[in-house]
Order: C-alpha cells, then sequence, then structure tokens
C-alpha cells in the first residue's frame, strides 16, 4: 500500500435463499471480500511517510495533530469538511422546560459525530476495479437485520440503548442445541470487550426473529454482533455448531430519553 495502485475490490456473491423464498428466483447478494488485517494510524502513517520520503514519527506527529485539531473543530460546533470524510456534531436528549435554565445533565444528553464520505472517497470507490467470485451461500444463522424493533410517531426507528430490546432478523436463527457457545454475542469494536447472551434471555426466540434486553454492559459505541446455534434450516439440532456474523458494526447510544 506504500505505492499508489489501482484500487481494487473483491465482491462475494451468496445465492440469496430469503429472496428465493419470496418468489424471486436465481438472486444472489454481493458482500465485500475484505482484507485480514485492519488498517490503524500508525500503519497509515508509515505509508505516508514512505510516500513522502520523511520519517514514520513525523507522519505520525502530523496525523494525530490533525486528528485532534478535527476533533475539537467537531466539539465547538463546526462541521468538518474533509477530502476523505465529512463530521457533522449532532445532539440527541430530551428535556423539561425546568430544566433549561441550568446547566445541561449530560446523562440525559448526548452529543456526538456523524460521519459522512467525502469526495474523494466516494471517486475512489467509485472507481475501484470490481471483481466478483460466487461463495457458498452460508448454511447457519443469516442476519439481515439488528435494531429496535419499536419506532418513534414519525416512523423514525428508535436508536438501540442499554436495558432497551433489541430485535435480530433473518433467517435460520432459532437457538437450539447444549453447546456453551449457543447464544447471542456481542464484541466491541472499541475494546474487545464481549457480552454473552444465552437462550435463556432470549425470547421469543424463532428462526426468523430474537429478541433480547441489551444488558448494562452495553455501553455507548460500535459492537459487532454474532449468533451461534446448532439448529438446522429443517428446524432440528445437529452437532455442530454454526455461526453467523452480522455484516454491519451495530451502534449503541446512550439512553438519554425521559421516558
Amino acid at each position: 500500500m506504500s505505492r499508489p495502485i489501482k484500487p481494487q475490490l473483491r465482491l462475494k456473491a451468496y445465492r440469496d435463499y430469503l429472496q428465493e423464498r419470496r418468489g424471486k428466483k436465481d438472486t444472489y447478494y454481493l458482500r465485500v471480500h475484505l482484507q485480514s488485517t485492519r488498517i490503524d494510524t500508525e500503519e497509515v502513517a508509515r505509508h505516508v511517510a514512505s510516500r513522502l520520503n520523511i520519517e514514520p514519527a513525523q507522519a505520525l506527529s502530523v496525523l494525530q495533530t490533525a486528528w485532534k485539531v478535527m476533533a475539537e473543530a467537531n466539539a465547538q460546533g463546526f462541521v468538518v469538511n474533509t477530502p476523505y470524510f465529512r463530521s457533522i456534531p449532532m445532539a440527541r436528549g430530551t428535556l423539561k422546560s425546568e430544566e433549561l435554565g441550568g446547566p445541561v445533565d449530560r446523562s440525559r444528553v448526548s452529543v456526538y459525530a456523524a460521519i459522512e464520505q467525502g469526495p474523494l472517497l466516494r471517486q475512489t470507490m467509485d472507481d475501484t476495479q470490481l471483481t466478483l467470485f460466487q461463495q457458498p451461500a452460508p448454511v447457519g444463522p443469516i442476519i439481515t437485520f439488528v435494531g429496535s424493533p419499536h419506532c418513534d410517531a414519525d416512523g423514525q426507528r428508535r436508536p438501540l440503548c442499554a436495558g432497551q430490546t433489541c430485535m435480530v432478523g433473518g433467517l435460520n436463527l432459532k437457538l437450539r442445541g447444549t453447546h456453551p457457545d449457543v447464544g447471542i454475542t456481542l464484541t466491541s469494536a472499541d475494546d474487545g470487550r464481549t457480552l454473552f447472551i444465552p437462550p435463556a434471555e432470549v425470547m421469543p426466540n424463532e428462526p426468523k426473529t430474537l429478541y433480547f434486553i441489551l444488558p448494562p454492559e452495553a455501553t455507548p459505541g460500535m459492537w459487532t454482533l454474532r449468533v451461534s446455534t446448532q439448529g438446522s434450516s429443517k428446524g432440528r439440532t445437529i452437532k455442530t455448531i454454526r455461526t453467523g456474523e452480522y455484516e454491519h458494526l451495530v451502534e449503541i447510544l446512550p439512553d438519554t430519553d425521559l421516558t
């Protein structure tokens, strides 16, 4: 990655049995084949240093300073526009009239930044070369949705917060079997902490739907979610444990609602 290269993405094509059950035959869905390693700031600094012929420590210092400048700008109410991303300060929470004149109760109000892709990233993704290869369809749990089952009056789905209900939708989800790993596992993308939800805490526990209460330890941030079961697509219990992971990160926000 140190030298500029022609971007290329490999796309995996899976047979879409969910759509076939709805009458849409010969349908495939696509997923990006992800690299096995992640790129962090130190790695970016090394490649920047190589391209600019400077010391990695110097590049790292510049990058870290840039991140701090942009974070502080968002924290002062500025929208940050860069070629790579656009970050917008946001606030969420509800207050009563008597609270408007006093100091802000941070337990009732959350502030954060919404991130959108910038023009350079958008153009680079549009220009990347795409290749396709077919993958066998997963035989285990297929997760198509993770979120709150509730919507606000305006029709917007409510955010996920600790202590509230989380719904998992898809196929072959029913938690069956006695293997200790059977259940739902949440993993923090920030610090790697894991939270395990056993089958006894999942109700309803159905092939297409799982409901559970997010535990208090589900702190605000981004999480991965996977479902492990010994159930088969035909409703039987099998010896082999099968696991499916949701392709998107699940965002958990602070509970700032009064209700």
